[in-house]
């Protein structure tokens, strides 16, 4: 997948997270702040420079 697929995917996904959490009771365990904790695996690229420009994580 390429950098902006996945940025565009993590953007679109977290943008509309109250849609999703209202469609499905399973996303109400999403959220952006622990999007990023406790991952035992690395993040896209894409993933990883949207989470930056979020503030989510530091600059990697």
């Amino acid at each position: 997948m390429s950098d902006p697929h996945a940025y565009n995917l993590v953007k679109t996904l977290y943008e509309h997270l109250p849609e999703l959490q209202h469609a499905h009771p399973a996303a109400s365990d999403i959220s952006i702040t622990e999007a990023t904790k406790q991952v035992p695996l690395d993040f896209h690229p894409g993933a990883v420079n949207y989470f930056t420009e979020q503030g989510i994580i530091g600059n990697q």
